[in-house]
C-alpha cells in the first residue's frame, strides 16, 4: 500500500501514475516480470521506464495518451473489429470494439 501525501509526492520528472507504478513495483522489478495496468497509469512513458528495469507492461490505454499513433486512436471500428499498429520502439497500440472502445498497449524488447 502506498498512502498520497499530498502535492510533494510528485516530482517534475515523473507523471503522478508513473510515480505510484514505479514505487509500488520497486521490489519487482529487474527481473521479467509483466504489470498490468488500468487506463489512468498506462502510458508510453511508464512502459518505457518499466522496460529500462527488465519489466514488461500491458494494459487498457486513454485514447488521449501522447504518443500514441493517430491512425489506431481515430479508427472507426464496428463491432469485434480489431485495428493494431507496432512502432519502430517495440510497443503495440491496439482498439477493439465491442459495447464501446477500448484501446490497449503492449510493450516488449524488440
Amino acid at each position: 500500500m502506498l498512502l498520497y501525501p499530498g502535492k510533494n509526492f510528485q516530482d517534475t520528472s515523473q507523471e503522478l501514475g508513473e510515480k505510484i507504478v514505479m514505487e509500488l513495483c520497486d521490489k519487482y522489478l529487474d527481473v521479467g516480470r509483466k504489470v498490468i495496468t488500468d487506463n489512468y497509469y498506462t502510458g508510453v512513458l511508464l512502459a518505457i521506464q518499466l522496460l529500462d528495469r527488465g519489466t514488461h507492461l500491458l494494459g487498457t490505454l486513454r485514447k488521449n495518451r501522447k504518443g500514441l499513433p493517430v491512425e489506431v486512436t481515430i479508427a472507426k471500428l464496428i463491432k469485434r473489429e480489431v485495428v493494431g499498429k507496432e512502432s519502430k520502439t517495440g510497443f503495440v497500440v491496439g482498439k477493439r470494439m465491442d459495447k464501446r472502445q477500448v484501446h490497449m498497449f503492449r510493450i516488449d524488447k524488440t
